[in-house]
C-alpha cells in the first residue's frame, strides 16, 4: 500500500562499512513521487555508496528500505529491478565489439526458432531511439560511437523499463545539449507518471533548473535536506558539501613562460583531425575546448601514441634539443618525459583490482631497481608512493587499500600521482576534474599550478568551457578535428570561444571526410 504522504522511498539508519572504510554512518534519504532528489557531497562524501545500495550493487550493514510503504531488502542488481529501481552509472557499461542492438537485448535476446533474431531486434531499436528522437543506426557497432553517443544509449535502455525509481550518476557529463534536453523531457515524463528520480551531479547550476529538494552527505553523514528553490545560490551548497567556505573556483596562478617543451607539427589522421600544429612551453597551461565529437580527445590519444595517425611529427625538447616521439609508441613518450592523464581514469588510468602503492609504482618499476637483476628496492619505492601520496592527499586507510574502494576523486588523484611518480616536463590532462566534486576539482588546479610554478607545460583538454576560461594562459578551439582559432586568456570570451566551437567563426574550416 502506498504511503499516504507521498513518500515513494525512505532510507533510515544506513550503515556501510569495507575495510578501514566507514562509507556511511547513519544516513536517511527520502524521494517522493513524481520528485528530481538531487544528492550531493564532495567525492567520497557516500553518495556512490548510496545509490549501488539501492541498486543492489552493495548490501547495507544496518538500516531499513521501503518501497512505497513497505520494506524490501535488495541483495542483487536483479532485485533491484525487479522493484522497479533501475541505475544509469558513471561508468558506461556497454560490449564494445556488439552492435547497438544487441547491447539493447543482451541478456533478454529476442529469439525465433531458438536463434537471435537479429531483424527483429534491430527493428525493436530503432523503433525505440527513433522514440526519443535520437537517430543512431542500430546496426553500428558499440565500440565505434562517441562518449556522449554511448551514455545516451546507456539512459535509452534504462528507460525502455517500468521505472518506479530511476537514478542517474552525473547523467550529462559529456552529453551535448541537445542530448541533455532529450534526458530532461524524458525525467519530465517519469515525473508526470509518479516515478521518482535521485540525481547525483557535480554540475551544481543544473540542479536548481531540474531538482525539487537536494540532500547533501559529508563523509559518510547526513548533512541537511533544503528546497532547491529556496536555495539562494548554487555556491550556498559548497560550504554544506566541504565543511568550509571556497574562495575561488578557479585559482589560476600567473605564471613565467618559458620555452617550447612539447611540439605537434601537421598532425593528421583522416576522418578524425587535420593539419594540427601546436606548441606546449614551459609554465603555461594551454587549454583546448570543443564541443563533444570535435576530435580534440583522438588529438591527444595520438600525441602520446595510445592511437595512430597518418602524417605529421610529435616531438619532445630533452637534452637540449627536440627529439621525435615515435608514432604509436606511449613508451617513446613516457621516455622523453610526456606524460598524459587520460579522461577515463577507471580503465585506461589505473588497474582497479590492485592497491594504492601497486598503481603509483607500476609505471616506474625501472627507476626502483636495485640492481641489474630488476630487483626492487621496496624502501626506496615505498618512501616515493609516500611522498605522492602526501602531496596529492590521497585520502585512503592505506597504501594497500585497493583503488577500486576509492571515491571517484581520490582515483583520479591516484592517477596524478602515479604519472607525476613516473616523471615528466609536459603534462597531458585530458578531462581531469569529470565526475570529480568542486573542492577536489580546486585541489588538482592548485596542483596543476604547482606544477607550472616548477616549469612544466600543461595541455588541459575539457568540455568545461568555464574551467578553460579559469585556467588556461591560452585557449585552442577545435571544431571537426581542426584548430580553427587561438585565444589569449585576456582576449577570450565566452560569446567568441562558443562561436568557433560552433563552426560559426571566421577560420572555421569543415573536416575533411565528415
Amino acid at each position: 500500500m502506498p504511503a499516504e504522504d507521498g513518500t515513494l522511498l525512505s532510507m533510515r539508519g544506513i550503515r556501510k562499512a569495507f575495510p578501514g572504510v566507514l562509507a556511511l554512518d547513519d544516513v536517511r534519504f527520502d524521494l517522493r513521487r513524481g520528485e528530481v532528489h538531487a544528492l550531493v557531497g564532495e567525492n567520497g562524501a557516500g553518495k556512490s555508496t548510496l545509490i549501488k545500495l539501492l541498486a543492489g550493487v552493495y548490501i547495507k550493514d544496518q538500516g531499513s528500505i521501503r518501497l512505497e510503504g513497505k520494506d524490501i531488502e535488495i541483495a542483487d542488481p536483479h532485485q533491484a529491478q525487479a522493484h522497479g529501481i533501475f541505475t544509469v552509472f558513471q561508468e558506461i557499461s556497454t560490449v564494445p565489439n556488439l552492435s547497438i542492438a544487441d547491447n539493447m537485448f543482451l541478456g533478454r535476446e529476442l529469439r525465433k526458432n531458438g536463434l537471435i533474431d537479429r531483424r527483429r531486434q534491430i527493428e525493436e531499436t530503432g523503433q525505440l531511439l527513433a522514440s526519443f528522437n535520437y537517430r543512431l543506426d542500430p546496426r553500428r557497432i558499440v565500440a565505434d560511437l562517441n562518449i556522449a553517443e554511448l551514455k545516451m544509449i546507456s539512459i535509452i535502455k534504462v528507460l525502455n523499463n517500468e521505472v518506479k525509481i530511476l537514478i542517474l550518476d552525473e547523467p550529462t557529463a559529456s552529453l551535448t545539449d541537445r542530448e541533455s534536453g532529450i534526458l530532461f523531457e524524458n525525467i519530465r515524463k517519469l515525473r508526470e507518471r509518479g516515478a521518482g528520480v535521485i540525481y547525483i551531479s557535480h554540475r551544481l547550476e543544473e540542479l536548481k533548473s531540474i531538482g525539487d529538494r537536494v540532500t547533501v552527505l559529508r563523509n559518510g553523514q547526513y548533512i541537511d535536506t533544503l528546497q532547491l528553490k529556496d536555495v539562494p545560490s548554487i555556491d550556498a551548497l559548497t560550504p554544506l558539501m566541504i565543511g568550509k567556505e571556497l574562495k575561488t573556483k578557479f585559482p589560476k596562478a600567473p605564471v613565467q613562460v618559458g620555452r617550447p617543451l612539447l611540439q605537434v607539427k601537421g598532425l593528421t589522421r583522416k576522418g578524425h583531425f587535420y593539419d594540427v600544429d601546436l606548441e606546449v612551453r614551459a609554465g603555461e597551461v594551454l587549454g583546448f575546448f570543443g564541443l563533444v565529437g570535435c576530435g580534440f580527445e583522438e588529438i591527444f590519444r595520438s600525441v602520446f601514441g595510445a592511437e595512430t595517425y597518418e602524417s605529421g611529427t610529435v616531438a619532445m625538447f630533452e637534452g637540449g634539443g627536440f627529439k621525435p616521439v615515435r608514432k604509436d609508441s606511449p613508451q617513446s613518450a613516457l621516455d622523453l618525459k610526456l606524460g598524459y592523464i587520460p579522461r577515463d581514469r577507471k580503465n585506461e588510468g589505473l588497474i582497479m583490482p590492485m592497491s594504492v602503492r601497486e598503481n603509483i609504482a607500476i609505471p616506474s618499476f625501472r627507476k626502483f631497481s636495485a640492481n641489474l637483476l630488476g630487483m626492487i628496492d621496496r624502501r626506496r619505492l615505498n618512501e616515493e608512493v609516500k611522498k605522492y601520496k602526501e602531496l596529492m592527499d590521497i585520502r585512503t586507510p592505506g597504501l594497500d587499500t585497493l583503488v577500486e574502494t576509492l571515491s571517484g576523486g581520490n582515483q583520479q588523484k591516484v592517477v596524478i600521482a602515479k604519472t607525476l611518480c613516473r616523471g615528466g616536463s609536459v603534462f597531458l590532462f585530458c578531462e581531469p576534474t569529470a565526475g570529480i566534486d568542486v573542492g577536489t576539482k580546486v585541489e588538482i588546479y592548485q596542483f596543476m599550478n604547482r606544477l607550472t610554478s616548477q616549469g612544466a607545460g600543461i595541455v588541459l583538454v575539457s568540455y568545461e568551457l568555464p574551467e578553460i576560461m579559469g585556467m588556461s594562459d591560452r585557449i585552442m578551439v577545435v571544431y571537426q578535428g581542426r584548430i580553427v582559432k587561438e585565444l589569449q586568456r585576456a582576449e577570450a570570451s565566452q560569446d567568441e570561444i562558443l562561436k568557433y566551437a560552433f563552426g560559426s567563426g571566421d577560420r572555421a574550416l569543415p573536416g575533411e571526410g565528415n
